[in-house]
């Protein structure tokens, strides 16, 4: 037990120091939710779990991320019957509802415990490719890299998708360590499960010809055996890909296109943001990304296989960013581990040459370590949509008429019982997949007099960013308003309330804002009470 506290003290500490980012603040703003893609995940898990069904009928996301959830909830479920806490699978609908605080506790806790685990991955990956020390360094960068203890609150499948490229990665570089062909099929196995946890995993791909054909002369059909455990290994993960095929081309088809169904590529754009990216990470400072970039650098300049494994990682996503119609820092975080070693490298190889290098690195971990803390205060804070709600609900009488701009960019506003059955009644006749979820929100309600008549600003497809057949099937649900028909057109339908937010401030609805500005009379604005507070700065207007 000492000769194993020895060996790894450093990344007892450096994991421990992690998951305590990770898990801090896991609570965060619930029950109220505020993040779309955390809610998309819950949500559809949920769902086939209701309906009884493993077709999720949605191919956004590939489904095996979907299927560990459901697990997870499951047995959640179970242990919560055994100790008396749910009576039934209705009881357990009902009280998720109610409030959804316990489900999505238990959800984001284990994606803190798989960004945990990928900071041992990073240190054994590290430690494979070069040494100890790599390891070590690539470890503490990934343990306080601010955007990664920020998609560790959440329960989404980057983390865990993530973690498995890792894996894939240790088991191919096994291979060409040992020449056991056993690990380049598994390292194969492993990269399509995390292309069936999130699509953006398989570019990683890029590594197995690299790999393969390294050093002495290789059988090609064990190479193509590999890619068809890929496929299958994918399949498995995702089987509805195939049995629902249709469904599956028919999303994939709306990813490769874009919400406009087809948006122009800027190339110089796209370079340019995808080296901003690169240098940010999605983070406010640049010292971490800066420290990577010049270690990718480095890599290109020794241009050994291990070198050439994080530059060609590096290479493939940022083709990836460049390409896309709408390039952002979320497309190359699949390789963050990667870069995050070339950061360790370079670290290791000037450390020891001066006292300037141990102080840079020292200052690129702090200034990261200090940020990470601000970012869970400020999962901790208040944010202004729980604030503003708690003012509408004790100043707005109940069974008022509100527009608001897009949900969840507003203030969580509870519909009347009487505009819920209007909505199921609705998705009962289109067959619509929100049906379950208006049935549940009508047992949930609290009665007769809560809530209010709740309208939504329309916004098109393109702005609101996702599939443009999912985004036009979830608006027929949805009491929305053209707000190009101006203020005069608002009040003819009733609506006595305007609720905007910067969050879904857009070129389409610019006029408007400006119109309501200037014709409504501002009743409560409520802005973040430091830079620290999270939310947008929401205004309640009076018609």
């Amino acid at each position: 037990m000492k000769k194993f506290l020895k060996e790894y003290f450093y990344l007892i500490l450096i994991v421990l120091l992690g998951f305590f980012l990770r898990i801090y603040a896991i609570n965060w703003q619930l029950p109220y939710l505020y993040q779309t893609e955390e809610y998309k995940t819950v949500n559809y898990v949920l769902k086939m779990a209701a309906q009884k069904s493993l077709n999720p009928k949605f191919f956004e996301y590939p489904s095996l991320y979907l299927y560990l959830m459901l697990l997870v909830f499951s047995m959640l479920f179970l242990f919560g019957k055994i100790f008396g806490f749910y009576t039934s699978a209705e009881n357990f609908a009902l009280k998720f509802f109610i409030d959804p605080t316990v489900v999505y506790v238990v959800g984001r806790t284990f994606s803190a415990i798989w960004g945990t685990f990928l900071i041992i991955l990073t240190y054994v990956l590290g430690k494979l490719l070069y040494n100890k020390r790599v390891g070590i360094f690539s470890a503490l960068i990934v343990s306080v890299l601010p955007i990664w203890v920020v998609y560790s609150h959440f329960i989404k499948p980057e983390m865990f998708s993530n973690l498995l490229v890792c894996i894939y990665c240790v088991s191919l570089y096994k291979y060409y360590l040992t020449q056991n062909i056993k690990f380049f099929y598994i390292s194969c196995g492993i990269l399509g499960l995390a292309t069936s946890c999130k699509y953006l995993s398989l570019p990683s791909g890029v590594l197995l010809p690299l790999v393969y054909f390294s050093g002495n002369k290789k059988k090609f059909v064990n190479f193509i055996l590999g890619l068809a455990l890929i496929v299958l290994f994918f399949i498995l993960g995702t089987p509805y890909s195939v049995l629902d095929y249709k469904t599956f081309f028919v999303e994939m088809k709306g990813i490769f296109l874009g919400p406009q169904e087809g948006l122009k590529r800027d190339i110089f754009y796209g370079v340019y943001k995808t080296f901003l990216d690169w240098i940010f990470m999605g983070n406010s400072t640049a010292f971490v990304g800066i420290l990577c970039f010049l270690g990718v650098v480095y890599c290109a300049i020794k241009r050994k296989l291990q070198d050439l494994i994080v530059v060609c990682i590096f290479l493939i996503y940022s083709l990836v960013n460049i390409t896309h119609y709408f390039p952002a820092w979320g497309f190359l975080f699949t390789a963050f581990p990667f870069y995050a070693i070339a950061g360790g490298q370079v670290a290791d190889k000037f450390f020891d040459k001066s006292l300037i290098t141990k102080i840079f690195f020292g200052l690129v971990i702090v200034i990261s370590l200090i940020e990470s803390i601000f970012v869970d205060i400020r999962f901790f804070l208040k944010d202004t949509r729980t604030v503003a709600l708690e003012w509408i609900e004790k100043n707005i009488p109940q069974g008022e008429k509100v527009l608001i701009d897009r949900y969840p960019n507003s203030p969580p506003l509870k519909m009347t019982k009487q505009q819920i059955e209007r909505l199921y009644k609705r998705a009962v006749e289109l067959n619509h997949y929100k049906k379950e979820y208006f049935y549940w929100q009508l047992k949930a309600h609290p009665g007769e007099n809560y809530g209010y008549e709740i309208y939504e600003v329309y916004h098109p497809p393109h702005e609101i960013g996702t599939i443009k057949h999912e985004v036009e099937e979830a608006q027929k649900v949805r009491e929305l308003v053209d707000v190009s028909k101006g203020v005069k057109y608002i009040k003819q339908l009733g609506i006595k309330y305007i609720v905007l937010n910067s969050f879904s401030y857009t070129e389409s609805t610019k006029n408007f804002y400006q119109e309501v500005a200037k014709t409504s009379k501002l009743v409560k604005e409520f802005l973040p009470k430091t830079k620290l507070h999270p939310g947008p700065t929401i205004r309640i207007y009076e018609l």
